[in-house]
């Protein structure tokens, strides 16, 4: 499933909720669940014993991140924090 489907699937969910707040909540819920999914199958290259963040973490709040307005590394640490 692409990212572009997710999106298109999330758009669909929130048609269906009558509150924005929970729409919104709802939304991120879901789309961070999918993104999850897709990204757990990424083999992770890195030495394990340094590792202090799972692989599937990092790319989605660098995902979100995006999607959030985030211009650098530093947004997207203060979005992941």
């Amino acid at each position: 499933m692409t990212l572009q489907c997710l999106v298109c699937e999330t758009n669909r969910h929130q048609q269906k909720t009558k509150s924005s707040k929970a729409v919104s909540i709802a939304s991120a819920i879901l789309l961070t669940e999918k993104i999850g999914e897709i990204f757990s199958e990424v083999e992770d290259p890195r030495v394990e014993r340094i590792c202090l963040d799972l692989l599937t973490d990092i790319l989605i709040i660098t995902i979100l991140s995006v999607i959030a307005g985030a211009k650098g590394w530093e947004d997207m640490e203060n979005h992941g924090a």
